[in-house]
């Protein structure tokens, strides 16, 4: 055991490098100034806006109880704290990122995961959602976990991973719309998932059975003493309450909000500006033009799906927003870098100065969209009027 970890280590001691180099500058990021770029919101952080008073609150609108749970040991720290507050969604749009690259190096190659990842991090929209107490900074988590699993389940040397996806999706389940989206990508990966059982033992397959089961306790327990609730998690909660004028301008928002003027609340993003630049939906446009053309057929049906069901989602819930969506998107954006290199090589197939010189335009124009969406964020959104009056503190 202690042979195989020193070999491990000399095998891996530069990755570990990296990617703590990568990790401090990722936090760096999102811990920037995080208690003062814009002051604390007295309203919109507060234990009775986000539903955090105690667990007796939290199991009466179980949507996002992980998340919640988080805030309240914050909260039971220090009351009242704004920018521990904020600590949380910091570590979910950290744990996406990670996830995002884990996956997007799991389709592509180290070089593309690193760029999209870094164009994933840097978005004003992850900013936005990372730095402020919002909830739905985990919808930024779903779809990276939950295609990433779905790599997970080809190979036997994953089952102490595979352990890990019961207790996730268990979490994930919180989440409102969830138990529809797990169910569709249960059976696109069904075939996948009949093999994977094959794989574990028994004591595995207990283990991740008995870890999810007590994760889904309260879940189970909210339903049974309030009915009610399965509308929220459901995801169809405007349907259920008759809004369907609201759930259908929310669904031709949607486009609007990407890549015309998104109409978002001001404190939370700058004001008649889309989510995505111009850059970036050349990028898109890009990857979808790759994948359609029948590369990775089975990517390109899993990218249908999510963004299909998270667009229908969004409109028919109102705990639901864009980050379910950004991060297939950015999926999105690395398939069109990998497209925009293979051109590259292609053309300079035995050239390494033009291909080491494709490599570095491509990188500066992800330094440059990422220097953009990170200007946007920190400095012209903090100072613009519409910002400073939607930040209201009050007692």
């Amino acid at each position: 055991m202690h042979k195989t970890a020193q070999k491990w280590l000399s095998n891996n001691w530069k990755n570990l490098i990296y990617g703590a180099i990568l990790m401090v500058a990722l936090a760096s990021l999102y811990l920037f100034k995080l208690g003062s770029l814009v002051r604390g919101d007295g309203f919109r952080e507060s234990i009775q806006y986000l539903g955090i008073n105690g667990l007796g609150n939290i199991n009466s609108d179980i949507t996002y109880g992980p998340v919640k749970f988080l805030q309240l040991l914050m909260v039971k720290i220090d009351e009242p704290n704004s920018t521990l507050l904020r600590l949380v969604s910091v570590a979910s749009v950290i744990l996406a990122v990670v996830l995002f690259y884990r996956l997007i190096r799991k389709w592509h190659t180290p070089r593309i995961a690193l760029l999209a990842s870094a164009l994933f991090a840097t978005s004003s929209f992850s900013l936005n959602q990372g730095r402020y107490s919002l909830q739905t900074a985990a919808l930024l988590i779903v779809f990276p976990a939950l295609l990433l699993f779905g790599t997970w389940l080809k190979s036997k040397k994953n089952v102490k991973k595979i352990i890990v996806i019961g207790p996730s999706v268990a979490l994930l389940l919180y989440i409102p719309g969830m138990m529809i989206i797990i169910a569709l990508l249960g059976i696109a990966f069904r075939k996948r998932l009949l093999l994977a059982t094959q794989f574990m033992k028994r004591r595995e397959q207990y283990t991740g059975m008995a870890l999810t089961g007590i994760l889904l306790v309260p879940l189970v327990g909210s339903i049974i003493q309030k009915p009610a609730t399965l509308f929220s998690l459901s995801g169809f909660d405007f349907i259920a309450n008759n809004a369907l004028k609201s759930s259908f301008d929310k669904f031709l928002q949607v486009p609007i909000d990407l890549f015309y003027a998104a109409e978002i609340d001001n404190y939370r993003w700058l004001t008649g500006t889309p989510v995505l630049d111009v850059a970036t939906i050349v990028l898109v446009i890009l990857g979808l033009y790759g994948y359609v053309r029948g590369e990775h057929p089975l990517r390109l049906r899993l990218l249908g799906l999510g963004i299909v069901s998270s667009w229908l989602l969004i409109t028919s819930s109102s705990y639901l927003g864009l980050g379910l969506l950004i991060p297939l998107i950015y999926i999105l954006v690395a398939n069109g870098i990998a497209y925009l290199l293979q051109t590259w090589f292609t053309v300079f197939p035995k050239n390494p100065a033009a291909r080491r010189t494709g490599i570095i335009v491509v990188s500066i124009l992800i330094a440059a969209i990422g220097s953009f969406q990170s200007y946007r964020y920190f400095i012209v959104w903090p100072n613009t009027p519409e910002t400073k009056s939607s930040l209201i503190s009050r007692d």
